[in-house]
Parts: structure tokens; sequence; C-alpha cells
């Protein structure tokens, strides 16, 4: 149970992943749905790796399913945690 070489997970908050260019993107992926919510929108963004992001981002009326996009993040925001307990690692 944990130690060097065991599985961690990425966790990120939907509010801190934002579209980026494709150069600058951690990962790319297609706009799979939108949800307006009032004054912002949670974009569903279906990966390569088969994994779901959330995106929330101010309200856009530019992105629509289907549509590829690119995202990054600011590595300060992320948090790992060990991927077999779920407990979040010290940095």
């Amino acid at each position: 149970m944990g130690g060097v070489g065991a599985p961690l997970k990425l966790g990120i908050r939907p509010e801190k992943l934002r579209l980026a260019a494709p150069e600058a993107a951690i990962v790319a992926g297609t706009v799979a749905a939108v949800e307006y919510m009032g004054e912002n929108a949670h974009i569903h963004v279906a990966t390569p790796a088969s994994e779901t992001l959330v995106l929330k981002v101010d309200r856009l009326g530019s992105l629509a399913p289907g549509q590829p996009v690119h995202l990054g993040f600011d590595p300060a925001d992320a948090r790992i945690f060990a991927a077999e307990t779920g407990l979040r690692l010290a940095a």
C-alpha cells in the first residue's frame, strides 16, 4: 500500500481548468456537452483516455458538442492523491 512507484491520481478543480492554445495544452479532447449555469457554463470534455473532464468557464456561446478543444491549468492548482486510497498527498 503506497510507496515509491505507487499509482497516483491528479486532481484539479473545474474552475482551475482553462482553454489553452494547442502548444500550451496539457490535454486535448472533444466537447461532449455544454451546460449553461446562469453566468457560467460547464463544458464536458471527452479525452482520448476515455475520461471526461469538466471545465467551468464564464458563459461562452462559441463552444459546441463535437468541437475539439485544448485544456491547461496552472500546476500549482493541481492536487495529487494516492490512487489506491484516495488520500491527498502532501506537496
